[in-house]
């Protein structure tokens, strides 16, 4: 009798080392999944505030496309902008920015311009109801000669102002003189 509670001793012993051996990879997995995907590059995809907030430039177009379909259609954003503007110094007035609230939109928006280096906001439009356009614009915080990587932020606001969702475009900002 002794030496078959042994033998199952032992059978137990393996069986417990097998599980203890698994759980610890099953855990090391884990830790490891979730190391890499608060590590992973977010690319030009942000989350802000309540709403989803992209950055769109020609590399990932696509991608954010298809993402906007999977969002409601009223919080879907139709752009219609120019994206070079060019500032004789960084007093004047661009003769080349142009960004137009269309009629496909469904809120009325207002936006932001943030130099991608400094996350400086040089720009904040009055808002622009549905239909409207800026032409030309004069930043608010004047820039030193040079080319500026942006991004154009957009806030798409309901009736009371509040905010429903943002979008971002790149653009490139040079300044002459």
């Amino acid at each position: 009798m002794s030496a078959k509670g042994g033998k199952t001793g032992k059978s137990n012993k393996k069986f417990i080392l097998l599980i203890v051996i698994l759980v610890l990879i099953i855990l090391g997995l884990s830790a490891t999944v979730l190391y890499l995907w608060k590590q992973r590059p977010s690319g030009n995809v942000q989350k802000q505030g309540t709403g989803k907030s992209l950055v769109v430039d020609e590399d990932n177009a696509d991608g954010v496309i298809g993402d906007l379909e999977e969002d409601s259609m009223d919080k879907m954003y139709n752009c219609r902008m120019s994206t070079s503007w060019t500032f004789e110094d960084g007093k004047a007035e661009s003769k080349d920015a142009y960004v137009a609230n269309t009629d496909y939109n469904h809120y009325t928006v207002y936006f932001e311009v943030q130099i991608d280096s400094t996350k400086e906001i040089v720009y904040t439009s009055p808002y622009l109801p549905v239909g409207s356009e800026l032409n030309g614009l004069k930043l608010d915080h004047p820039l030193d000669a040079g080319k500026y990587p942006a991004t154009v932020i957009y806030h798409l606001v309901d009736d009371d102002k509040k905010e429903v969702s943002t979008v971002g475009f790149t653009v490139t900002i040079q300044v002459l003189h």
